[in-house]
């Protein structure tokens, strides 16, 4: 079936269970699997299954009924903020560069943000299960201080550097350059 025809499914077998489907904005992410959604008259804190992103601002589908409210759908664009791993932090406000981040668009995952301090073969952070790479692993080549770095994405989710290039450090690694396709 189609995501289309599953969506559907849901839809009517929540009706059927006096559970009903509304229409929401993310207005923040509480932890990894729960998020804020403003509904229009109340904000309401919802289950977000890893395969469905969702971050700040997206607008979601969520199956609401008694003491029950999930996130079934999201038109996805809102940027993700994940942990960060180890020893890397956030490159800094003040700086111009975006915190850490990721979104699905369509089935493209992007990632952006400038990072700093952490080592190489140490996981920057891990994606959810639905926003890893189709064809196993995928290595990209960013910015990283006066030079470059090798990051690779690897089909567990996980995101670190395999090495720095031409004086890269990191001082500075900006990952706006990672996207991949899920399918």
């Amino acid at each position: 079936m189609t995501s289309v025809e599953d969506l559907a499914r849901t839809i009517r077998d929540a009706a059927n269970s006096g559970l009903r489907v509304t229409q929401g904005t993310v207005v923040a992410v509480v932890d990894t699997t729960h998020v804020s959604v403003d509904l229009g008259d109340r904000v309401i804190t919802a289950y977000r299954p890893g395969s469905v992103p969702a971050g700040a601002g997206a607008s979601v589908r969520v199956l609401v009924g008694s003491g029950v409210a999930e996130v079934v759908s999201s038109t996805g664009g809102g940027w993700v903020s994940p942990s960060l791993g180890a020893s890397w932090v956030y490159y800094g406000a003040g700086s111009g560069m975006a915190q850490p981040g990721y979104r699905l668009v369509g089935d493209v995952v992007q990632v952006r943000g400038a990072i700093k301090s952490g080592s190489t073969g140490s996981p920057i952070f891990t994606l959810p299960a639905g926003l890893r790479p189709a064809g196993g692993t995928e290595t990209f080549v960013v910015s990283a201080g006066p030079g470059a770095a090798r990051v690779e994405v690897s089909w567990t989710g996980t995101v670190q550097v395999l090495g720095y290039l031409g004086g890269g450090t990191n001082a500075r690694l900006d990952l706006s350059g990672v996207r991949f396709s899920t399918s």
